[in-house]
């Protein structure tokens, strides 16, 4: 069947990616290159989720025996230099022993490859896994082992893989659901920021309740007062539309940023902190955060990236002459007593570049070594810091171009080495797959990327 796309309302679908005819949502922003249907999702502001489909009419001879899926490749940039994922993230260390190390004999064009890392779970965690296939990382989420015969079927929380010349009932289709977080806030800092807060509510959830836990903690507080003593007083979400309020996910958090009820000039107020509990007592636990806090916590972690990332340049004698005169011209300190970025970056200043290489890949499933490129594409998330505060947060998306050339090899090389690695102190964050496929909602004031 052929991929059919259909745009409704400003918002993107496909049909044809099983034989039923049932649409399935893209996202808001549709940008498809060669044989790949593209779209990105800003309906929250972190994560910002990638879906992508592999039209396999375009290769209509790859052999019946092989699987397609796709394999998703990041490199995180500032002003063109690699930098290695854990000194960008520290809850990104578990990437880096997934990273190509180029040497001075490899080819020019790999040297562009240098510190690459398969977007993939943890080592330890894929120790048996022959091949990184984006859509197995739905494991985290679903619990089906990570092999293909599980990942055929469609929809996969991160994807599906493709049989080439699979049954019927299954996927028509290789695809991959990703999440995008430019957020350097961590599931541990919002624990810190709320341990002391006393719930504001807790909602029961049956398990027969189907609403996602951000939607069950707007609808109870939209009907009732929870905040106040007296009873005429309106809920604290009367009257306030979705669309006014931002959205994010941290770890297995939701976080939403209201609009402030007494200042109008301010353009949001505090933040509900959404926490789901499915074991024992089943239930959504709402806390409410002050602006003050939220911004506080958000200015610490981003100006001690930027920080690590100068050190890291500097011991790597990698840092440019603007960035040494910067270092050189004391600026104070900023917002709240927080240091201000190494930098002195504009507010232009894309700062930080998070490049992906997606990549529709056959092989048999069994080893790398047949893997082959079907066909890929490049895009990339860029950061801005803002130095009024202090937060750096994804401005733009380099919309997806088709790729010219990979040494696929070289990434998968890295990958397989490293699955014998001993876990570190910093797991990968699993919630950058598993809220991947989250039903979410328009919470439109949220931050909107452009597209360049």
């Amino acid at each position: 069947m052929a991929l059919t796309q259909i745009e409704r309302n400003g918002r993107f679908y496909l049909t044809g990616v099983t034989e039923d005819t049932e649409e399935e949502y893209l996202g808001t922003y549709e940008c498809s290159v060669g044989p790949h249907h593209i779209a990105f999702d800003d309906n929250f502001s972190d994560p910002l989720v990638m879906r992508a489909f592999y039209d396999p009419l375009a290769y209509p001879t790859t052999p019946s025996n092989l699987i397609v899926g796709y394999i998703q490749f990041v490199q995180v940039l500032i002003g063109g230099e690699p930098i290695p994922p854990g000194v960008f993230n520290e809850w990104w260390a578990s990437r880096t022993p997934y990273t190509t190390k180029v040497r001075p004999s490899d080819r020019i064009k790999d040297k562009a490859l240098d510190l690459t890392f398969v977007d993939f779970m943890d080592p330890w965690q894929a120790n048996a896994i022959p091949v990184p296939w984006y859509a197995l990382n739905g494991y985290m989420v679903n619990e089906l082992l990570p092999t293909p015969e599980n990942y055929f079927a469609h929809p996969r929380p991160n994807g599906s893989l493709y049989r080439v010349s699979g049954r019927t009932g299954l996927s028509q289709v290789a695809s991959i659901v990703s999440g995008v977080t430019a957020d350097l806030m961590n599931a541990s800092d919002v624990e810190a920021m709320i341990k002391d807060v006393k719930p504001l509510v807790e909602i029961p959830a049956p398990e027969t309740e189907t609403r996602e836990p951000y939607r069950i903690a707007i609808d109870y507080l939209t009907d009732n007062a929870v905040d106040s003593d007296d009873e005429d007083d309106a809920p604290l979400l009367d009257g306030v539309d979705v669309a006014r309020m931002a959205a994010k996910v941290v770890g297995e958090f939701v976080l939403l940023t209201i609009p402030d009820a007494e200042d109008a000039d301010e353009r949001f107020g505090p933040t509900l902190v959404i926490r789901f509990y499915s074991s024992g007592r089943r239930r959504v636990v709402v806390h409410l955060v002050s602006e003050h806090d939220m911004t506080t916590t958000y200015a610490a972690v981003a100006t001690q990236a930027l920080w690590r990332i100068f050190v890291y340049l500097r011991d790597e004698n990698k840092l440019s002459e603007r960035h040494w005169k910067a270092a050189l011209d004391p600026r104070g300190r900023g917002r709240g007593g927080l240091e201000k970025d190494p930098f002195k970056l504009k507010p232009s200043d894309l700062a930080v570049e998070l490049k992906h290489t997606t990549m529709a890949v056959s092989c048999s499933g069994r080893t790398t070594r047949d893997a082959k490129v079907l066909s890929g594409f490049t895009w990339s998330a860029m950061l801005r810091y803002s130095d009024d505060t202090s937060l750096l947060e994804c401005a733009a998306i380099r919309k997806p171009e088709l790729l010219r050339g990979f040494n696929l090899q070289l990434g998968l090389d890295a990958y397989l080495a490293a699955r014998t690695t001993t876990p570190t102190d910093y797991p990968i964050d699993v919630s950058n797959f598993t809220k991947a496929a989250m039903r979410r909602e328009n919470f439109a004031a949220g931050n909107k990327v452009n597209y360049l």
